[in-house]
């Protein structure tokens, strides 16, 4: 404490503080409780009546404050993450002086607080926008009370370290005077207060605020200047008067009435901080104290303030060391060394980690032109579902494009399955969102055109991931391929703005006509809502009806009207694959394996005294083993389809002959396939020069698959 008089005093004390500082203290006292708080950017010291020489509590928080206030019996601080945080000042145990992390967090996004009666009040920014808050420092959750500040002209957004905001309370003369600045016609002055707050230090701007009323707060705008303000004061007169102090020195007078005129008075040094008392003002620059009398008039008198009666001793200077090597705290005083060394360790944090982005977009760089390299590091496998709870049951993680897609039961599910092999640091950290923004792109397409393109955002590091892409189809009359691409965005060199894309990998699969079998089981989930049928069905159906007994209408272009058919060589131990589970577990999931097992299974499928049959989208198709006793076995499919067809033939034939089982005897042809194939040849070049009919042409093709191909092990 500090008196301003004149008078000589000889009872002013000055005391070596007991505890070893990290920074400069600031003071903050609570007259109600005659509690006093000492602290800095990562202590905070508790005193009881003036008594410095110990303290009650000591506070050491897992936050660096940025700002403290003394509320009821509660110590509240604001964090530099714009936390506000409290403790109870009532501790339960006498004894404990030291307290680590207690305090409890209350409110987010504050970047102001101030004292307002027992409350407290702070300006929020969240979702780029201020608010004014209202909160009890209590431990109970206790949602605070929050009034919009709104402005006709643009607020600056998000200056966290500039903004600076006071409440003065308003008495019935002085809310006379003030509403008429700010246009309230209210005629009850109770309860009212008028707020002054600066958000970048050079624009003041005000309003009348009733805490009682849930309103908005509309800004107005009252001064505006070039030179930074480094403290806001309001003189409680008739008609308040708000004090402006500039960093260069100078006090502005700003009256708060409809005029609003404006006085200017120079000071002596730089002003950091003022307080007006009993018409004089007390300012320092963060050296010096000063006191100026007069000041709103002519003859203004400047007096320093001087630090008297300095009891020196030993214990005020270093003391002589013979080591080479003294403690930091012994080295370095507390006038914001600490700080400045923290500082520049973060410089040169923030200089590694600029090192290290750029050469992870080097990396980047260099192995975008690598596919062979990428081909060893990422594994790629694709399965196809009929029904999305399959997926669920078999219990993947799923990244589904579109949430509607799981409702539509004429959808395919495509689980792509995504792993990485060990990897190295480098590779970790660009195959993840460290780098960049970093993407798998997938794209469905066929022979003639692009079926769908979908993005996935990853949301961690690529080490397992398996995602959900939706297809369509009704048909599947041309090859379908998924590509995969995985991207990811750097900055520019020169304009970090301007980011480009890096395609990391890039990978083509094409998904063949057997996983596109749909299985026919009862479903574990029912849709309340029914489907509409497709619009062109319901064309169809309208014109069919109006006009059917004129014309001849097709849902479907028509394509072959026999079925197209290939046959496949059965090794001595084709029983044994087809009754094998292990076998198609290989290729489909654990349902569609099933399905495979349970058709290829029958007795009389495998005694080829019937067929099976495969839904292929919308498509039949029909599997029969051929074994009259005379010639080998072979395993008939056939379909109107030629692709599916196709490509059922080489997935058995795969099943079969991918190992070669069997003996030598069995591995070679009789010398009357030549004699077939030269018959055959003959056949073929007499359907070219005499122009038969396609019909004709599908007899030889037969032909040629049974005795031929349906011959040989392939």
């Amino acid at each position: 404490m500090m008196d301003i008089s004149d008078e000589e005093e000889t009872g002013k004390k000055c005391y070596k503080y007991p505890h070893k500082l990290t920074g400069n203290l600031n003071l903050v006292y609570n007259s109600a409780n005659s509690m006093l708080c000492l602290w800095n950017r990562y202590q905070i010291f508790i005193h009881e009546g003036f008594n410095l020489k110990e303290a009650t509590k000591t506070i050491f928080p897992e936050f660096q404050i940025k700002q403290t206030l003394i509320s009821s019996n509660y110590l509240v601080c604001l964090d530099w993450d714009r936390n506000i945080q409290i403790i109870s000042m009532k501790f339960k145990h006498s004894a404990q002086k030291r307290l680590k992390s207690s305090m409890r967090n209350i409110e987010q996004n504050i970047l102001k607080i101030e004292q307002f009666g027992e409350d407290i009040i702070a300006v929020k920014y969240e979702n780029n926008e201020y608010f004014l808050c209202l909160l009890k420092p209590n431990l109970d959750l206790q949602l605070p009370k929050i009034f919009k500040i709104t402005h006709t002209t643009d607020i600056p957004r998000n200056i966290a370290t500039k903004i600076l905001f006071l409440v003065h309370a308003l008495h019935n003369l002085q809310f006379n005077t003030v509403k008429e600045v700010f246009g309230r016609k209210d005629s009850n002055g109770k309860n009212y207060y008028v707020i002054i707050i600066t958000f970048d230090r050079r624009t003041i701007f005000g309003c009348v605020f009733n805490p009682d009323h849930n309103e908005e707060l509309k800004l107005l705008k009252l001064y505006q200047c070039q030179i930074e303000i480094n403290d806001i004061k309001i003189l409680n007169r008739n008609n308040p008067e708000i004090i402006i102090g500039l960093s260069t020195g100078t006090i502005i007078q700003l009256t708060l009435d409809v005029n609003r005129t404006c006085k200017i008075f120079h000071l002596n040094t730089c002003i950091e901080k003022f307080v007006e008392i009993n018409d004089c003002l007390i300012y320092t620059d963060n050296k010096t104290l000063w006191r100026a009398e007069n000041i709103f008039t002519d003859e203004v008198v400047f007096k320093e303030f001087f630090v008297k009666q300095v009891i020196d001793d030993d214990a005020s200077y270093l003391k002589n060391n013979t080591e080479d090597v003294c403690s930091a705290d012994n080295f370095l005083d507390n006038d914001g060394y600490v700080q400045s060394i923290m500082d520049e360790i973060e410089k040169m944090e923030t200089l590694a980690r600029k090192v290290t982005d750029e050469k992870n977009y080097i990396t980047t760089l260099a192995i975008a032109n690598r596919n062979d390299v990428m081909d060893n590091v990422l594994k790629y496998k694709v399965t196809v579902y009929d029904h999305f709870e399959d997926i669920v049951a078999d219990d993947k993680t799923m990244f589904a494009d579109d949430c509607k897609d799981i409702f539509d039961n004429s959808m395919f599910y495509l689980l792509v399955n995504i792993t990485s092999t060990t990897l190295q640091q480098n590779f970790s950290e660009i195959l993840s969102n460290y780098v960049g923004d970093f993407r798998i792109h997938i794209t469905l397409f066929s022979d003639d055109s692009v079926l769908k393109t979908t993005s996935v955002k990853v949301p961690d590091q690529l080490k397992k991931l398996d995602l959900i892409v939706t297809l369509k189809t009704r048909s599947i009359d041309e090859r379908i391929f998924l590509n995969l691409q995985l991207v990811t965005q750097i900055p520019g060199v020169l304009d970090e703005k301007q980011k480009i894309w890096a395609c990391l990998h890039r990978k083509n699969i094409e998904i063949k006509s057997e996983n596109f079998v749909r299985i026919k089981s009862a479903r574990r989930c029912l849709y309340l809502k029914n489907k509409r049928p497709p619009f062109e069905d319901l064309i169809f159906k309208t014109v069919n009806g109006q006009y059917g007994t004129i014309f001849e209408f097709s849902s479907k272009p028509k394509g072959l009207q026999d079925d197209c058919t290939y046959f496949i060589k059965l090794p001595v131990n084709y029983v044994d694959v087809f009754k094998s589970i292990v076998t198609f577990k290989e290729h489909f999931h654990t349902k569609k394996a099933a399905h495979f097992l349970e058709q290829t299974c029958n007795d009389k499928f495998l005694k080829a005294r019937s067929a099976v049959s495969f839904d292929v989208a919308n498509v039949k198709l029909q599997t029969e083993i051929l074994n009259d006793g005379f010639f080998p076995p072979v395993l008939k499919v056939s379909s109107r389809n030629i692709k599916i067809a196709l490509d059922f033939r080489n997935f058995f034939s795969n099943l079969f002959h991918k190992h070669l089982v069997g003996s030598a005897r069995e591995m070679v042809v009789k010398y009357s396939l030549y004699a077939a194939t030269e018959n055959i040849q003959k056949t073929i070049k007499e359907c070219l020069e005499k122009g038969k009919d396609f019909k004709d042409f599908m007899k030889v093709h037969e032909t040629f698959q049974r005795h031929i191909i349906g011959d040989l092990p392939i």
